[in-house]
């Protein structure tokens, strides 16, 4: 990543650097633990470029705007994307010419382009936000990190909300962010059908394909849709979800059964 940032050379950077060692090792683990599954670090920029593919030297980059660096840690799901992209637009984070020292041009982008100043936002997957390190350890610790499938569906699912209440709070016209409550009761229950042999080879709730590429007999995902094999973190993760699957399959094919045995209503003689 190249970025042109004059937060770089600001003064509260230089301020946090020059803070003594025992002031920074008053940041306990309990404080770290506290920290929600979404980690989103926010830089702002007056031109950004990022590279894609360095095989075909392929690059993507912004104007004026924000970079975030973002990842996931366990507990982490897709409801809780809406809320958190909304902060991001909605917080004074960018400005629409030069930083000023006390920071009272700053808006947010969702201000900034209503008012008409043009503004980007550089979206860059950082696996390593997850990580901790305690006093006395020698390298950082990933263990609380998504597993690589269910991370990557975070991602996207934190791309494609960030465009739609993007486009919301811009418009005033709420976009259709998929099936009402109705609905999506009626996909569970026909997903309370399948077979949990199918469960995780059928696409998903919102009707995207899930990210998996091998499945043992039971049909519970070996690996993830590049081949690799899923961490231990997400096999639990994904056996509690199969574990759930036949209690609803067991429980629907019951339903099914008694319905099927239960006798028919009795009804009065057709009038003569």
């Amino acid at each position: 990543l190249q970025a042109d940032c004059p937060l770089c050379d600001s003064e509260a950077v230089g301020e946090k650097s020059n803070r003594s060692r025992g002031e920074l090792d008053e940041v306990s683990s309990q404080q770290t633990d506290q920290i929600g599954p979404i980690r989103v670090v926010v830089q702002r920029c007056n031109t950004a470029s990022l590279l894609v593919d360095a095989e075909k030297d392929e690059w993507t980059s912004i104007e004026r705007g924000l970079v975030l660096y973002v990842s996931f840690a366990q507990g982490a799901s897709l409801d809780a994307l809406p809320a958190a992209c909304k902060s991001i637009l909605l917080a004074p984070l960018s400005s629409a010419d030069k930083w000023s020292s006390d920071h009272s041009d700053a808006d947010s982008i969702i201000g900034l382009v209503k008012a008409g100043t043009k503004q980007g936002m550089l979206v860059v997957p950082q696996a390593s936000l997850v990580a901790k390190l305690e006093r006395g350890d020698k390298n950082l610790k990933y263990y609380k990190q998504t597993g690589k499938a269910e991370a990557e569906k975070l991602y996207r699912g934190f791309i494609k909300s960030l465009r739609k209440v993007a486009e919301e709070l811009i418009t005033g016209a709420k976009s259709n962010r998929g099936p009402s409550f109705e609905e999506l009761q009626a996909i569970r229950a026909a997903r309370a059908l399948v077979d949990p042999k199918d469960y995780f080879r059928l696409p998903d709730e919102n009707g995207d394909p899930q990210p998996y590429s091998a499945w043992d007999e039971r049909g519970v995902p070996t690996h993830d849709l590049d081949g690799a094999e899923i961490p231990k973190a997400g096999k639990k993760k994904l056996e509690k979800l199969y574990a759930a699957q036949v209690k609803k399959f067991e429980k629907s094919q019951e339903k099914d059964e008694t319905a099927t045995a239960a006798p028919l209503p009795a009804t009065a003689p057709p009038p003569e």
